[in-house]
Formats: structure tokens, sequence, C-alpha cells
């Protein structure tokens, strides 16, 4: 009798066990369901807290339409992300449908990842309103005892980050985050608040929108982080930032080694992009940069080993200017005319005679450019964020660092 009853609580045990030990779980959160329900399709939780109270590695989170007044932070308690990307925690809007985070007054952010243990992580499809929070709408950083406790590996894809009266994203120590087709606007106060605040190495900026914000629309600057190295901002438009109109880049790599941007669209800023302060050896390649109020390219005296190559840059109050130690330059096309296709309505595609059109380099850190057209279509590669396409080649994605 006794052994078949440690039978029993052995076989409930993984039973209990089994979605945490084999299959993943899917857990559902609707503005009409209810904490004590079982999070099933059917019958949903009401809270997105108390679906992460619940999953761990690999499970998803499915938010199904409407605003939810909650933010996601391991301030609240443990948030069990994954060990690698293939068994990462998904938190994503139901596919089709608009979900809102936006936290109640006197919250301090939409989303607070400060816990290694909030590592692996997939937030996607998710409006981020931080227009009551007190701080950054989005924070990636460490927390107590120390910066070994660090969230990393995050990735938020797909979504809308705006209105917080600091920066829209600050990640602080963390690395190998990825932010992917976000939308990041009308986000700080004063130029001290950024788009994106980047402060820790590895972390990639690839193929967002980043407008309206009150300083610059990318700063990578080490900060209080040991170090900013080896960020990737690819295939962006940063545009109209500095909306206070005092300072402000579109991109600007300010200390930091061994970072690399390349392809973006870069227009009606201050100033377009900026290589200073302590920055070594930075690559800037293929940006189409146009249209700031005050400087193009600029790569000042703090600056060391820049490698700038294939950059269209016109339009500008002043195109630009180096100052950097030991800049390798070449090339670029800096001002002029280079014909493109709509330059008042800020298109700035090639056309066909464009000086650009097979002027460039071949660069291997640039197989495709800003539309993932691969490089190059005609005998070298364009000059410039855009490569000009003879015919319409397939859309080829390149992989996610």
């Amino acid at each position: 009798m006794k052994a078949r009853w440690i039978l029993a609580v052995v076989a409930c045990s993984a039973l209990l066990l089994a979605p945490r030990l084999g299959r993943a779980a899917e857990y559902h959160v609707s503005t009409i369901g209810n904490d004590g329900a079982a999070g099933s399709l059917s019958n949903p939780f009401r809270t997105v807290r108390r679906a992460l109270d619940r999953a761990g590695p690999g499970d998803t989170v499915l938010i199904h339409a409407g605003t939810y007044a909650e933010h996601i932070s391991t301030g609240d308690g443990p948030i069990r992300g994954g060990t690698s990307w293939s068994n990462a925690l998904v938190i994503a809007a139901m596919p089709g449908e608009t979900v809102v985070l936006q936290p109640p007054a006197r919250s301090q952010r939409v989303v607070h990842l400060a816990d290694r243990r909030a590592s692996y992580i997939v937030l996607r499809g998710l409006a981020l309103d931080a227009r009551n929070v007190g701080s950054e709408a989005v924070k990636i950083t460490w927390s107590s005892p120390d910066r070994s406790n660090t969230s990393h590996h995050v990735r938020i894809e797909d979504s809308e980050i705006s209105g917080a009266p600091g920066h829209g994203v600050l990640v602080v120590v963390a690395h190998h985050n990825e932010f992917i087709r976000l939308r990041v606007h009308d986000n700080g106060s004063t130029d001290f608040d950024h788009g994106f605040y980047i402060a820790g190495p590895d972390n990639l900026i690839d193929g967002c929108d980043v407008y309206g914000n009150a300083g610059w629309g990318v700063s990578v600057y080490n900060g209080d982080a040991p170090d900013a190295d080896r960020n990737v901002v690819r295939n962006n438009r940063l545009h109209h930032n500095a909306r206070v109109r005092r300072r402000g880049a579109g991109l600007i790599l300010s200390s930091g080694d061994g970072n690399l941007a390349y392809n973006n669209v870069v227009f009606a800023n201050k100033v377009g992009i900026h290589v200073d302060y302590g920055a070594t050896r930075s690559r800037v390649y293929n940006n189409t940069v146009f249209a700031q109020s005050e400087d193009g390219l600029v790569v000042g005296p703090g600056a060391s080993d820049t490698d700038a190559r294939n950059n269209l840059v016109f339009a500008n109050q002043s195109d630009f200017t180096n100052r950097g130690v030991r800049t390798t330059l070449g090339t670029n096309l800096i001002g002029g005319n280079p014909r493109v296709a709509d330059l008042a309505r800020f298109d700035v595609r090639l056309r066909e005679d464009s000086a650009a059109v097979d002027a460039g380099a071949t660069l291997a850190d640039v197989p495709f450019d800003v539309d993932h057209v691969p490089r190059p279509q005609g005998r070298a590669y364009d000059v410039g964020a855009y490569e000009y396409a003879r015919t319409t080649p397939p859309t080829l994605l390149p992989p996610v660092d």
C-alpha cells in the first residue's frame, strides 16, 4: 500500500513538472479574463503579471487586444527567461490584435528588466506607451548585489515605444540585446533624453524608425558602463530628432570600440552621424545622410581609427567634417546633387543616373542594402543606404546576429 502511494505521488509530480521538462506552455491574457482562471485561450488570465508568475523558459504569453494598466518589471517579482534563443520566454500580442501597455501614473517604466534570470526574453507586437511613467519607457540593466546580475539577450521586435519623459530605451551594462523593426518616437523632455541610449556591449538596433525624440535618435556611450563596444546600428531611419532644438544627432558613436553603423537613412536632425569623444575603430558604412540643419557626417578629434566609406552625404548645412585621428576615408560622395528619387519627400532611393551607382567599395560587413536588396546589383557596390536595383530581386533578409 505504501509503495503504491509513493508511486502515485511520483506520477502526480511528473505530471506537474511536465510543462517545464517537456513541451512549452502557452498562457493567454485578456481584459475580460480572470487571474484565478487557468490562463488558457478559453479561460484567460486578466493580467500580464499573473501570466509571468506562471511562465518560464520556452513558454509563450499571448496578450489579447486592449489597453493594460501594467508594466513588465523584475521589481514586481521574478521573470523566468530562457537559457538560449531556442527556449526564450515570449511575451507577445495575439497576432492581428492591438495591445497597449500603459502603466498608471507614478509608475517608473513600462519595461524594466534587471535580473540575470530575466534573459532570453522576446517581446513582440506591443505598444509600450510611457506617457504616465516617471523615467524611461524601457530599461535593461543590472541590479544589486553586483553587475553580474544583469539581464541580457532581450529582444524587442515589431513594437512601438513612445511618450517617455526620459529615454525611449536605456541599456546599461546589459549586452546582446536586440531591437528590431521598432517605432521609437516622441520620447524625452530635454536634449539629454534620447530615442536609444546604449551603454553596454554587443547590442543590435536593426530596421527601426526613430524620430521626434528630444535629444539624439541613437546615442552609444559608455556612461556608467565599463564599455559600449561592438554595437551594431543598421538599416534604420533616424530623423526629426533633436526635438527640443538645442542639440542632437540622428546617431552618435561616443566612446566604445568597434561599433558599426551601416545602411542608415539619417535626415532632418541637427547633426546626422557624429563619431567622437573616445570612440575607437568605429565603422561607418553605406549611410545616406542629408537635410540636417547643421552637420551631416562629423568625425571629431576624440575619435581614432574611424573607417568611413561608401557614405552618401549631401544637402546638409555643412556636409562633412573630419578632425579624427587616423581616419580612413574612401568612396564617400560628399555634397552636390546625387540624383535621388524625390528629395522633397525624403525619398533618397537612387536614380539610374545617380553618381552613387557602382561608385562604392566592396565591404563584407554590408552584404545587403537598407531594403535587404543584395549588394552589388551592378559592377560594384553603390554609395549610400540604397542599392539601385535594375531588376527586382527576391527579398532576402540578413540573419539576426
